[in-house]
């Protein structure tokens, strides 16, 4: 025979539940519908009633109150499993299965033991004092949040994440043992990473490294659907970006940046390059060039009588007469008219030697240098000004 319910679980029943409830032959307790007894318990209160939950069909909510502990939480939870603000320190008492989220944050939870296993929904874990994902969910398919603990590797986290992977304020070195594929953003910001070995290829959101101590994005994601936001590091260049970032943004200010080497094929307004080691002025004006393809030595010889002599002492050693010669002859071979203008706009240190590094590359190098010099005498007459 079932066992009837004292008065005192009759009366939580009552109060929390939003539905219908049974008592089992085996004396657990069956429920319909949601229990919610978050901020509810008496404030001395450090455990869940003993009410023998089976099943609940709903959502369990038992968040802001002073747990300290998760025995006596229900075997099987069909939709959402709240235990957030309490006072846990594991999660050991969780319940078996959960049918969407789990939400464990703002409590003093040291480590994943007891966690549920596989979580359909979201994984909730902020705020806490996390050294170690160990223990921890297997899988889940919404969002993985463990930002504001003190974990100092990604060891255990699971490999293939259904939503946005927050991991942001924590300790974290190194991105390795991360999650290799996520379905959201990804925001490992605030760490003390100097390197993102370890990220996954393709973000299919932003991608957030900010204010870490990252010197090169070298081993981040080749591939960034939303915006790219790595400012606050220690970036000289910005090698190791994606290679296009179209519709998106790239914040890349508060860094070192000296060159733009790496600068992705993008939209020029929807880069932010500000605070760096050289202006913003500099960096926009020559960001024309290299958003469209062409490469940052090119852009810095053609833009150099423009740019601000201050930055000019910090970028001429970025001045590489090859790949500025390389470029003149693929692009304008056939139009030595166009040759001779850009030829003119060139810094006077390596004049000399581009117009010699293309003529080594002509069929015919004296007939083309006769030819830059006819045609530079009649651009100083004013022939070709209004071609």
């Amino acid at each position: 025979m079932p066992r009837k319910l004292s008065a005192e679980s009759l009366r939580f029943l009552k109060k929390f539940v939003s539905g219908s409830w049974d008592i089992n032959e085996n004396n657990s307790v069956t429920i319909e519908g949601d229990l919610d007894c978050a901020r509810g318990l008496w404030p001395d209160q450090k455990e869940l009633p003993r009410l023998n939950i089976e099943r609940i069909s709903g959502n369990f909510d038992c968040s802001n109150n002073g747990l300290e502990s998760l025995v006596n939480s229900p075997k099987h939870v069909g939709g959402s499993f709240r235990c957030s603000g309490n006072k846990l320190t594991s999660l050991i008492g969780s319940p078996l299965t959960v049918g969407s989220n789990f939400d464990c944050m703002y409590n003093r939870i040291k480590t994943l033991e007891g966690c549920t296993n596989e979580i359909p929904g979201s994984f909730i874990a902020d705020f806490n004092e996390l050294e170690s994902l160990e223990y921890g969910p297997e899988i889940v398919l919404g969002d993985y949040r463990i930002s504001t603990n003190k974990i100092v590797s990604l060891e255990g986290c699971p490999k293939i994440i259904g939503g946005s992977f927050q991991c942001e304020n924590n300790m974290l070195p190194s991105l390795i043992g991360g999650p290799s594929e996520v379905g959201g953003f990804y925001n490992c910001s605030e760490n003390s990473l100097t390197s993102l070995e370890g990220s996954p290829d393709h973000i299919k959101g932003r991608f957030i490294c900010s204010n870490n101590s990252l010197k090169t994005l070298e081993f981040g994601p080749k591939l960034v659907d939303g915006d790219y936001l790595c400012h606050s590091n220690l970036l000289t260049n910005l090698l190791g970006s994606p290679a296009y970032l179209i519709n998106s943004a790239l914040n890349c200010s508060s860094n070192l940046i000296i060159s733009l080497e790496g600068l992705p094929i993008m939209y020029a307004e929807n880069l932010v390059i500000s605070s760096n080691k050289i202006s913003e002025k500099t960096s926009a004006m020559l960001a024309k060039d290299v958003c469209t393809g062409i490469p940052f030595s090119v852009s810095l010889a053609l833009s150099w009588d423009l740019i601000d002599y201050r930055d000019q002492e910090n970028l001429s050693c970025f001045l590489d007469f090859l790949k500025v010669s390389d470029y003149i002859f693929k692009t304008f071979k056939n139009d030595p008219v166009e040759t001779t203008k850009i030829y003119d706009r060139l810094p006077v240190h390596i004049k000399n030697k581009v117009i010699k590094e293309i003529s080594k590359r002509s069929k015919d190098s004296g007939a083309f240098e006769r030819s830059i010099e006819n045609i530079s005498d009649l651009m100083q007459a004013g022939i070709f000004d209004d071609i």
